[in-house]
């Protein structure tokens, strides 16, 4: 993580007058996924999502983006989300993964992630969990994760419809219920985009 505060302090280190650029308006993101051979710190300390709070270095945000679609890149592509249709409006593919109760339970979920990510992914951002208590965002658990893991809203890159998956409107095609007619579909790929849109994030 060295290297990375290296990149920081070398481009802030650049002006106008000097170097024709201003180095502080740069900015510097990565994957910061945590896994593979560098998982855990293996290797020093990587540039992973948690240990980059309060770097100014950005992220993408798996979280959000998991919450909105549902599932997730290494789960089944018909997993329900938030903005899919989980429990409000089930495919047959989500009736036969649980009841209404348990759909429900993880839609809770999925929406305490979704304010975590909707505010930045603050750590320190408190709200009103799916249980009624007053929670922070890095008590909130994403796996074994932290949800809210930036001190900064600009450390959090939000995202729903890029990077290594189907785009939203490829992924509203598997997910969204068989019911569902093009003029559903549009509305849920808009609701799945607006949410990034009004997120307080880079995007």
């Amino acid at each position: 993580i060295n290297a990375e505060y290296g990149v920081r302090r070398a481009l802030d280190g650049l002006t106008l007058e000097k170097d024709c650029v201003d180095g502080k308006k740069i900015y510097v993101y990565g994957e910061g996924w945590n896994f593979g051979e560098v998982a855990n710190n293996a290797r020093g300390v990587n540039a992973t999502q948690i240990n980059l709070a309060g770097t100014g270095l950005g992220t993408f945000n798996d979280r959000i983006r998991d919450a909105i679609r549902g599932g997730n890149p290494f789960g089944d592509l018909r997993e329900q989300g938030f903005a899919t249709g989980l429990f409000c409006d089930p495919s047959n593919f989500t009736n036969q993964q649980g009841n209404a109760e348990a759909q429900r339970n993880r839609l809770l979920m999925l929406t305490d992630w979704l304010k975590t990510g909707l505010a930045g992914g603050l750590k320190n951002y408190k709200f009103t969990d799916r249980s009624g208590n007053q929670v922070s965002g890095e008590q909130v658990k994403y796996g074994d994760a932290l949800a809210g893991y930036t001190l900064d809203p600009q450390e959090t890159i939000n995202y729903t419809s890029a990077h290594d998956n189907e785009t939203i409107w490829d992924a509203v095609q598997s997910k969204a219920s068989e019911k569902d007619n093009l003029a559903d579909r549009v509305r849920i790929n808009n609701l799945a985009l607006s949410l990034v849109i009004l997120s307080r994030t880079l995007r």
